[in-house]
């Protein structure tokens, strides 16, 4: 049961950084909070962003979860979600029925599934007016009447969609990355140069595991290539 009580090994963090951790906003978006909250997941009428949901995935939550809840490694800001260290770095495994967390340690969260899945919900609410007028309800409440307001809402869908469907497709890899692997370094640079204004991108097709983190203070040098001095 996801209910049970986490066990945390003794690595020396009080509660207190293990919450900084999870929730620090550290600058990431992957897209406005309004859509990820309320579109539906493009299969079915269930929201994409219901634990059920984001479960599948292998992202990790504390318990019990509360309305609002997301999983450790994701932060809202303002209008805004987007991604902290925590998850792909924090590691939950079930032993003899127990959920033991490793903090630091390597996700099994599949991140590319995820953001394949998320591009294929925005893009099938755009295609069927039913799921579009789940999502207007949801979002403009009374305004869900007024034609305006619905155009303004898909343009901004749309744009949320559009921008979803070309990172995957920048990224897209040779072979799928499953569970537990990502070509981050690479991701990360396209991002850094699409933000750069840059046409150049990079093939993000070097996936490897999540590395652990509670080495990281002793490398003179990190990320898996050694490319980022640790200074």
């Amino acid at each position: 049961s996801f209910a049970q009580s986490v066990q945390y090994l003794d690595q020396g963090w009080k509660q207190s950084d293990r919450s900084w951790f999870y929730r620090i906003d550290q600058g990431s978006e992957f897209m406005r909070y309004d859509f990820f909250s309320r579109v539906e997941r493009a299969e079915s009428d269930a929201l994409f962003s219901n634990p059920e949901s984001l479960r599948t995935y292998g992202f990790v939550y504390d318990e019990p979860v509360k309305p609002g809840d997301y999983p450790i490694g994701f932060v809202k800001r303002g209008n805004s979600i987007g991604f902290t260290c925590a998850a792909c770095h924090t590691l939950e495994i079930t032993y003899a029925e127990k959920r033991i967390r490793i903090d630091g340690g390597s996700s099994l969260a599949n991140m590319e599934g995820f953001l394949n899945d998320l591009s294929s919900a925005l893009d099938t609410t755009l295609a069927s007016p039913e799921k579009f007028s789940r999502l207007a309800e949801r979002t403009l409440g009374r305004e869900n009447t007024k034609p305006d307001a619905v155009a303004v809402l898909k343009k901004y869908l749309a744009q949320a969609a559009d921008e979803r469907r070309e990172y995957n497709r920048t990224n897209h890899p040779d072979s799928p990355y499953g569970p537990a692997r990502l070509d981050a370094f690479g991701r990360i640079y396209n991002r850094v140069l699409w933000m750069a204004h840059s046409k150049d991108r990079v093939r993000a097709n070097a996936p490897v595991s999540f590395p652990y983190l509670w080495d990281a203070p002793r490398h003179d040098y990190v990320q898996w290539i050694g490319s980022a001095s640790n200074q």
